[in-house]
């Protein structure tokens, strides 16, 4: 399965993603707040909709696993023998305190 994933698709989409997020850099940062009091942003949110949407695409048989789902069970996670790992922006606290220049955690597969 491995042998089957495009390295050049994969960095084309995080640089989209990361572009999306460049963007929303440069306006006000509107911010929620999830379950455990994380915070979120658009930037957040519309990066992880474009990764996940390309990869649900390019290889819909392998599952995702991102901060910004939905929580997936263990008990389901467990089977998964490959899996994309996501989390949009690393960092999301210093995204909206502009104290770094935003990061993008590539997809990953385990």
């Amino acid at each position: 399965m491995l042998d089957k994933i495009d390295v050049d698709k994969i960095i084309a989409i995080a640089k989209e993603a990361g572009d999306a997020i460049v963007e929303i850099y440069q306006k006000d940062v509107q911010i929620e707040y999830i379950e455990d009091e994380s915070p979120v942003t658009e930037a957040d949110l519309k990066s992880n909709e474009i990764i996940c949407g390309a990869l649900e695409k390019l290889y819909p048989s392998i599952p995702i696993l991102s901060e910004e789902n939905k929580a997936v069970e263990y008990k389901e996670r467990n089977n998964w023998k490959y899996f994309w790992l996501i989390d949009p922006i690393d960092g999301t606290k210093e995204f909206i305190k502009k104290m770094v220049s935003p990061k993008l955690t590539p997809p990953t597969q385990h």
